[in-house]
Order: C-alpha cells, then sequence, then structure tokens
C-alpha cells in the first residue's frame, strides 16, 4: 500500500530553509578544509600550525604538561625535482606524508606542512622520549617506503630528517 503525503505551503517552506541551511554549512565546512589543508600533503597549513601550536603551548603551560614538537625535512629534496621531474617530488611528498599521517596519534598530534619540503608535528602531552620514539618510527617507514623510479631504475629511497624539541625541558 502506498501513502500519498501532502505537504502543505509551511511544509515545503521548511524544507527548503533546511535544505539551504545545509547547503550553506556543507559550503562553510569545505572552504574551512581548503583554508586549513594542504592540497598536495592533506596535512595543514602552516597558518593553523601556528594557531594550534600557540593553543597548545598554553595549554602545556597552564596544565604543567609536556609538549613536544618535530620537524622533518625531506633530505636532497631539490635532487627527485631536478632529477626526475616535480611530479617525482609530489610524490615524496604525498609519501611522507601519508607515512606522518599513518603514525601519529589520530585526532591529538597535529601534523603540518610548514614549508616546502619540511613537515611538523605537534605532540599534546608528549615528553622527549615519546617524541624521539615516534620520530625514528615515522623515519624508518619513509625509508622503507620505495618510490617507483621515473626512468626505470632501481626504486628510489626517500630519507628524512627529524628534530625533536620537547616544552618546558627545551623551553628558554
Amino acid at each position: 500500500m502506498r501513502v500519498r503525503v501532502r505537504f502543505t505551503e509551511r511544509d515545503e517552506a521548511m524544507i527548503t530553509s533546511l535544505a539551504n541551511h545545509t547547503s550553506t554549512l556543507w559550503q562553510k565546512a569545505k572552504f574551512y578544509e581548503m583554508a586549513t589543508v594542504d592540497g598536495l600533503t592533506q596535512l595543514y597549513v602552516r597558518r593553523f600550525f601556528e594557531q594550534r601550536m600557540s593553543e597548545e603551548l598554553r595549554k602545556a603551560q597552564r596544565m604543567d604538561r609536556k609538549l613536544s614538537i618535530m620537524l622533518i625535512d625531506i633530505d636532497h629534496f631539490k635532487r627527485f625535482n631536478d632529477t626526475w621531474g616535480h611530479q617525482t617530488g609530489d610524490d615524496v611528498l604525498r609519501i611522507v606524508a601519508k607515512k606522518i599521517k599513518d603514525s601519529v596519534r589520530k585526532g591529538i598530534d597535529i601534523p603540518a606542512r610548514y614549508g616546502g619540503e619540511e613537515l611538523t608535528v605537534i605532540m599534546p602531552e608528549t615528553d622527549s622520549n615519546g617524541a624521539l620514539i615516534l620520530a625514528e618510527r615515522i623515519r624508518q617507514s619513509i625509508q622503507n617506503t620505495p618510490l617507483d623510479n621515473p626512468s626505470g631504475g632501481a626504486p628510489l629511497t626517500i630519507h628524512v630528517s627529524i628534530g625533536v624539541s620537547t616544552f618546558p625541558d627545551h623551553a628558554v
């Protein structure tokens, strides 16, 4: 049995209003993502990183907690671009970003693209030892991920250098 529902003008106006509101919210969410997430790496952009770093530092100070930060630099990145092209350089950035995202605590750590081939991770409530363990896990994961050689030769290997600093241990 099929039931026919008739909507009043008021019902239609309410449905239209809800649909418009939903559309506006979806657009705002999309614009927010576009403003805070790097399109190539899918990591947060530097502006978002700086804002969150300030917030996390204030929270660590207020709550007397540890806060670690990691800076990751892709070794010899210019060589990937110059030798195999910018598409390969983009592939390197995507691989490194994915390995970072796969390694950090979801919803807690904040991975971001700091500059061209420099990436960073904010690690709330993480001491130096925990940050170093994560840094080594990320370094090994990246190094153990082969990249297809565009010229058909042996797979390329990506190496990164990682520095770690912890508040308040390394604060001046």
